[in-house]
């Protein structure tokens, strides 16, 4: 460099070797470097902010082995780019499985949730109505779980007990939670699935409690199948792609949300919520989910930032 009265900082080729030299982003201002830096960084990736020579406008590099993740974790952060300013921030891919969030709660496929929410009601009124309304003999009709009736073949209980509740607050607080995990993996899978993943779940739970924990007194309710749908959410997060989450990360926010909504303790089916559990989360990782209605809107930029 020319003799200008300042030090010449200009690295030599080691050290240029050893700089980032993927550009992950570009055309920043000092701001919008400084955040770009910082999230990057709070995820244990070290970028290098390098200013435009004479310009005011900064690009951000990181290293080969770690653009995709920082790509990743840059579309999470800001899908529709930096404002004001302008800024190259990789967009998502149109073709990009992962889909937009409904514009409500019952977004897409929410009518399965309610659809189930109805049969359950229909049951439990069918059960506990009249005069025999609630006797051992109308539930048993109704289609509980009882261990001798399974062992003389009448497997169609492990289907029917999903669809029946002991209680008016057994169905309430189990309808509750439905409504509140439900829509999201309906939305993601579609009704269609979602139908088949609650179905399964539901048999797997009140199979692996037929098998694991016998008993002669009458078993019901949908909660094994509600872990299956908070299990196939978790399968979905587990599906390969990129993410700033690990999975044991994912697993970990599961156990606090099956604790906080279906948690474990007396009285409880716990061995069908764990068999439930299991079955909802292999399902959910093995179903990809539907492809994105629309197009998500993404900042100008080219689709893939300049190497």
């Amino acid at each position: 460099m020319g003799n200008s009265g300042t030090t010449d900082t200009t690295p030599g080729p080691d050290a240029a070797d050893r700089e980032p030299g993927v550009v992950l982003c570009s055309d920043l201002d000092a701001e919008q470097g400084t955040r770009v830096t910082v999230l990057l960084q709070a995820m244990g990736i070290e970028p290098a902010v390098l200013q435009r020579p004479g310009s005011t406008r900064f690009e951000v590099r990181v290293h080969e082995g770690e653009a995709s993740a920082a790509r990743a974790l840059l579309r999470e952060e800001f899908p529709y780019g930096f404002s004001p300013g302008v800024d190259q921030i990789p967009p998502r891919p149109t073709d990009d499985p992962r889909i937009s969030a409904p514009s409500g709660w019952f977004g897409r496929g929410g009518e399965i949730v309610l659809l189930l929410v109805a049969a359950c009601v229909g049951v439990y009124a069918y059960a506990h109505l009249g005069l025999e309304g609630g006797s051992r003999s109308r539930l048993l009709e109704a289609g509980a779980a009882s261990f001798p009736q399974i062992q003389q073949g009448e497997y169609w209980r492990l289907l029917s007990a999903v669809f029946l509740h002991f209680g008016s607050i057994h169905l309430l607080t189990n309808m509750a939670t439905l409504l509140v995990v439900g829509p999201p993996l309906a939305h993601l899978i579609g009704a269609r699935r979602f139908a088949v993943i609650f179905i399964l779940s539901g048999i797997g739970g009140n199979l692996l409690s037929h098998e694991m924990t016998p008993s002669l007194a009458l078993k019901a309710g949908a909660s094994g199948a509600i872990a299956g749908v908070l299990g196939a959410l978790g399968g979905q997060a587990l599906r390969p792609r990129d993410t700033r989450y690990k999975n044991w990360q994912v697993l970990g926010a599961l156990a606090a949300v099956y604790g906080l909504l279906i948690g474990f303790g007396p009285g409880r089916d716990n061995t069908a919520h764990l068999g439930g559990f299991l079955a909802g989360l292999l399902l959910g990782r093995i179903n990809p989910p539907l492809p994105e209605s629309t197009p998500r809107a993404v900042a100008p930029g080219p689709p893939h930032p300049p190497r």
